[in-house]
């Protein structure tokens, strides 16, 4: 896979309250590689993450939150997507702000699961240690708001988590958008 760096021409910020304070974001340019992923809407949830993640911990609450992730597909549906690197640092608003700005829709974690069944060894062919790959989608559980993500390993471990949207994304972290 090759990646295409992207100019965004457009200047455009998230802000965030924190105590009254506000943080600008801006994004000069963003790292975008494409995949084609069958996908099994069919699945049960639990199969669909023991499949892409099956290194998911029991205790997980990935495992509590399919009934916030509805859909309407049915059957295996190959979904083209966009693994996109959105910086060193960004919040959760930046990703938001992007997907209006470029008119990419939010990945279903089940995309995100089939990514791992598919592509096991993804954190290895991009060169790195591990991945997380963040759907833009959220869930909440006892009032905190939180994304589905799957960590992939070079080794090929993979998990599945939920992770807090108030938190920073790193560079390893990449937001998985459709077409």
């Amino acid at each position: 896979m090759k990646y295409v760096n992207l100019k965004l021409c457009h200047g455009w910020q998230s802000e965030w309250n924190a105590n009254n304070l506000q943080r600008r974001e801006t994004m000069n340019s963003v790292r975008v590689f494409r995949l084609q992923v069958p996908v099994n809407y069919d699945l049960e949830w639990a199969e669909a993450i023991r499949r892409g993640a099956p290194n998911t911990s029991e205790s997980s609450l990935i495992w509590t939150v399919s009934d916030q992730f509805p859909t309407d597909k049915k059957g295996t549906v190959t979904e083209s997507v966009f693994v996109t690197q959105l910086g060193p640092s960004f919040r959760h608003q930046a990703a938001l702000n992007y997907a209006v700005a470029e008119k990419k829709p939010h990945a279903h974690p089940r995309v995100i699961w089939a990514i791992g069944e598919c592509h096991p060894k993804l954190a290895r062919e991009q060169g790195k240690n591990w991945m997380f790959l963040n759907s833009g989608l959220t869930c909440a559980v006892d009032g905190y708001v939180f994304v589905p993500f799957l960590v992939v390993l070079e080794d090929g471990l993979r998990g599945a988590d939920v992770y807090v949207v108030q938190c920073v994304f790193r560079e390893l972290s990449s937001c998985v958008f459709g077409e």
